[in-house]
């Protein structure tokens, strides 16, 4: 009320725009009624309003669209890690998963051709899940190749996160001494868990590059468990006949195979004259030093 004159307002509960009405759009509809004010058009008001109401409705469309990506990689994220694990879980169920191809081959034997339960050891072999194994990275396939120098090449590689198999052809001198198409066969696994990497290293005692024809369980009997040469663990072979039905001096040498931890080593000779055990000493040292540098 001003003056003679009085004004009643009554406000809709539901209505939300009586928010906005206050004390000064009151003393300004006084003005109006009382002929002291002059009624202006609400056009540049308005239109600067809108202009106003458009720049928010931009602005809020923007933050949802910056919500909605944030919220879209978040999914991406999520559901990566999802696969992820599930991609785990099968590397956990398949023994040779992401392994040189070797392994898949020598895994699938069976007791008819790698009668394992012949080569008895007092090994605890624990089934413990180790993942990556600690050796991981230790033997690369340059570090091979500096090895070989110019006595082998390095063919038939196959270079994986969880282990390498390659194949030294010899070359120059060393060439004449060893048989006309030899090569040294070398595998390296990482395995998950010390029951896994037993497991292979001795089915891989049954693995003939030679394609000779022999009993598995000659194979078995001419094992030698543990001889102590190289690693935590060890498979020694015995003599090996030569093309005349002789022994070959030095035999029991041209094949090693041997744990450190969870990684299963093969390093084989198709010549049977030719000793790997320094080859297999290099290998086991350089899987230690790789312990030493992650632990330093």
């Amino acid at each position: 009320m001003q003056g003679n004159l009085g004004l009643v307002f009554y406000w809709n509960e539901n209505d939300e725009s009586r928010k906005k009405f206050d004390e000064k759009d009151a003393r300004e509809l006084f003005r109006l009624l009382r002929g002291e004010g002059e009624f202006k058009s609400p056009g540049d008001r308005l239109q600067v309003a809108l202009t106003k109401r458009n720049q928010r409705l931009k602005k809020l469309a923007i933050e949802l669209e910056e919500k909605r990506k944030v919220q879209r990689k978040e999914k991406e994220e999520k559901d990566k890690k999802e696969h992820e694990a599930k991609e785990l879980e099968k590397w956990k169920k398949d023994p040779c998963y992401q392994m040189p191809p070797l392994c898949e081959e020598v895994m699938a034997y069976d007791s008819s051709r790698a009668p394992v339960e012949l080569l008895k050891h007092d090994e605890v072999m624990n089934g413990e899940l180790v993942i990556p194994n600690a050796h991981e990275g230790g033997i690369t396939l340059d570090m091979v190749k500096k090895w070989g120098g110019r006595s082998f090449r390095v063919e038939g590689v196959g270079h994986l996160r969880n282990g390498m198999h390659a194949v030294l052809t010899p070359s120059g001198s060393i060439a004449k001494t060893m048989e006309q198409g030899a090569c040294v066969e070398i595998l390296v696994a990482h395995a998950r868990s010390r029951k896994e990497a037993m497991e292979l290293l001795l089915k891989l005692r049954f693995y003939d590059p030679r394609n000779t024809e022999r009993d598995p369980k000659d194979v078995a009997a001419s094992t030698v468990i543990k001889p102590g040469k190289v690693g935590d663990f060890d498979l020694g072979c015995g003599p090996v006949l030569g093309p005349d039905g002789a022994l070959v001096k030095g035999s029991e040498q041209s094949a090693v195979y041997f744990l450190r931890g969870n990684t299963a080593v093969m390093v084989l000779s198709i010549d049977p004259g030719y000793s790997v055990l320094g080859m297999a000493r290099k290998l086991d040292a350089a899987l230690l030093s790789c312990i030493g540098a992650s632990a330093s």
